[in-house]
């Protein structure tokens, strides 16, 4: 009998893993539990859309982000938008392995992509990221570091001019917006709800990650920006970034 509020962040649907019990969840019991919550505070607009399904109750309700933190890892120098991060956790659906293949394929057609893949292992991925960096030779070309602090990972953010994920599904996509905030331009899938974040060729670009001849076009027309275009993106990342600082997103 407590009065309660449900936020979305956080939903299983993110992953294919017990499939069959999730739908069991869904089509079974799904309704009748959201029945509980007096709102279902939606983090993103995928997320009203799905939890309206069930719930008559949803408002969307979207994350804030740490705007001003990440205002410290603003670019340091040139921009060079062959040096790529990526940060946030080590999940299976995050497809780092895919961002690595990508990198592979860069350097297997002249492209030299330098990339930092950071956070917390969540998934113990360590070990065969390594073995896949060892087995395509890019021990020069890719650096993993399983946890970095706040001071180290902003540190690195000043030397890189590119965000990198291959997520295949985001709830809200607040690492995005972080990087974002520190004046990244975004390389990621075009699917919702961080298209709505992203914009080609004014903060950022798409890729498929199927290591096609689209992916590798895209590829070359990032890595080929000049100074001025990569600085232009970079602030046009800032700008979008800056309308979920927590200041506006609280209220």
């Amino acid at each position: 009998h407590i009065p309660a509020v449900l936020s979305t962040h956080g939903g299983f649907r993110h992953t294919t893993r017990h499939k069959a019990v999730k739908w069991l969840h869904e089509r079974v019991l799904m309704r009748s539990l959201l029945r509980h919550y007096r709102k279902i505070l939606a983090s993103s607009e995928s997320d009203q859309a799905y939890f309206s399904r069930f719930s008559d109750q949803v408002e969307k309700c979207e994350n804030g982000i740490a705007y001003a933190k990440f205002q410290d890892g603003r670019l340091a120098g040139a921009p060079d938008p062959t040096r790529w991060i990526y940060w946030g956790r080590w999940s299976r659906n995050k497809r780092i392995d895919a961002v690595i293949d990508t990198v592979a394929m860069a350097r297997d057609q002249g492209v030299r992509i330098d990339l930092l893949i950071a956070g917390p292992d969540f998934d113990n991925l360590g070990e065969s990221l390594q073995a896949q960096i060892g087995a395509l030779q890019l021990e020069d070309a890719v650096r993993l570091h399983p946890y970095i602090e706040d001071a180290a990972l902003l540190e690195e953010l000043r030397q890189r001019t590119v965000f990198v994920t291959g997520s295949e599904y985001e709830g809200f996509g607040i690492g995005i917006l972080a990087a974002m905030a520190a004046r990244k331009i975004v390389l990621c899938r075009d699917m919702g709800p961080i298209n709505g974040f992203v914009e080609r060729s004014v903060n950022g670009f798409f890729l498929n990650f199927d290591f096609g001849a689209a992916d590798m076009t895209v590829v070359r027309e990032l890595a080929s920006l000049d100074a001025p275009r990569c600085t232009a993106m970079s602030a046009g990342a800032q700008q979008r970034g800056s309308r979920y600082h927590w200041d506006a997103g609280a209220e």
